[in-house]
């Protein structure tokens, strides 16, 4: 069997699916601000639970070294592949691992760091301790951005009870485990971390009856 880091919904779901492979509008518009505001050429970029690669690619294809880190082999298996599919004539450093515990499986500093919904699915302590370790990996200046869920999610308070605002086994079956925080929660985890806050986003979205309620917010390490 496949060694698998996290929630195991994740290793089922991208070793059957085929999805995951263009970024999200979110993710280019941080990308494109901060390496401007870097100004550097070629930043050093993590792409936290990176799946199948999907802005891994994208920030490779506008100059980035990039790096791409998840738990599900399965998805790992495909990124190469897609960097040719978008003729990206570098290669990513790809890294199956722990993305609440990264410290274990990354080294040196990083300018840029997109978590595209992936940290917010798991235990509440675990997502805090992730980003204090994200932290400790990033140059002083540099950008992350989070992406997650608020309570206006019609998935919010379903399931089984774990901890805090963190739930498992939603009524959809798909999600695993998530960690919902209010915008000032957020805020302070990311503050005690060691990042001031650069900018929010809220965006509801209506799928078909079921409300998203989608969190992005960007830091910088302080």
């Amino acid at each position: 069997m496949s060694v698998f880091y996290g929630d195991p919904i994740w290793e089922k779901l991208f070793s059957s699916r085929s999805w995951g492979k263009y970024p999200s509008e979110e993710a280019i518009r941080f990308f494109m601000y901060v390496k401007k505001r870097l100004g550097k050429e070629s930043p050093r970029a993590l792409d936290i639970g990176c799946g199948r690669g999907a802005i891994s690619w994208f920030m490779a294809k506008n100059g980035a070294e990039v790096s791409s880190i998840d738990g599900a082999p399965s998805a790992l298996k495909d990124v190469n592949s897609i960097f040719r599919e978008f003729n990206v004539d570098s290669t990513p450093e790809t890294v199956l691992g722990d993305i609440t515990n990264p410290a274990k499986f990354l080294s040196g500093k990083f300018d840029i760091m997109i978590d595209h919904y992936s940290i917010c699915h798991n235990h509440r302590e675990k997502v805090i301790n992730a980003f204090s370790e994200y932290s400790g990996l990033m140059d002083k200046g540099g950008f992350i951005m989070t992406c997650g869920f608020g309570s206006k999610t019609t998935d919010f308070g379903n399931g089984m009870h774990i901890a805090g605002d963190s739930f498992t086994n939603s009524p959809n079956g798909e999600n695993g485990t998530i960690t919902f925080f209010t915008r000032d929660e957020l805020d302070s985890v990311l503050e005690k971390s060691g990042f001031s806050i650069e900018y929010h986003e809220n965006i509801l979205m209506d799928r078909n009856g079921a409300i998203i309620e989608k969190m992005i917010t960007a830091g910088r390490k302080i």
